[in-house]
């Protein structure tokens, strides 16, 4: 089996289920897949980091004033 492509361990990140069966052997086989995938979790969290914004503050009683 050739190595896991770059989407499908993205989406192995995303949705840690929806590989198949072969993909998953060779995933748990495969130390360069493995370390492909610490990078692409370790650029996800990174993002999520870079994309997260404390709750807006609302006031409804404010709003209705």
């Amino acid at each position: 089996m050739r190595h896991l492509s770059e989407g499908v361990l993205r989406r192995l990140y995303d949705e840690p289920y929806s590989l198949d069966e072969a993909s998953r052997a060779h995933y748990g086989s495969c130390a360069a897949c493995q370390q492909r995938f610490s990078a692409i979790a370790g650029d996800a969290r990174s993002a999520q980091a870079a994309l997260a914004v404390p709750a807006a503050p609302v006031d409804p009683a404010a709003a209705l004033r």
